[in-house]
């Protein structure tokens, strides 16, 4: 599933860019009011937040130079 293959990908941007972001993952089964709150309604989204606001939302499996491009055009923001 498009879960299972976005997962490591999240995973390595965590562990390559995770000093200049917060990189976190929710089981929308276990979220269902966080899911709720952001309007998620297909699974794998991806969402950018800064300063608590979304910036950015990724619906659908994406790749780790797309996701790293985005992040890093939210840091220079």
């Amino acid at each position: 599933s498009p879960c299972m293959v976005q997962g490591p990908i999240v995973e390595k941007l965590s562990e390559t860019i995770g000093d200049k972001v917060r990189v976190a993952k929710l089981n929308v089964d276990e979220g269902q009011r966080v899911a709720a709150r952001f309007g998620v309604q297909g699974i794998p989204t991806l969402l950018l937040l800064k300063n608590g606001e979304e910036v950015k939302r990724f619906v659908g499996l994406q790749t780790e130079a797309h996701l790293r491009a985005a992040m890093e055009e939210v840091l220079r923001d």
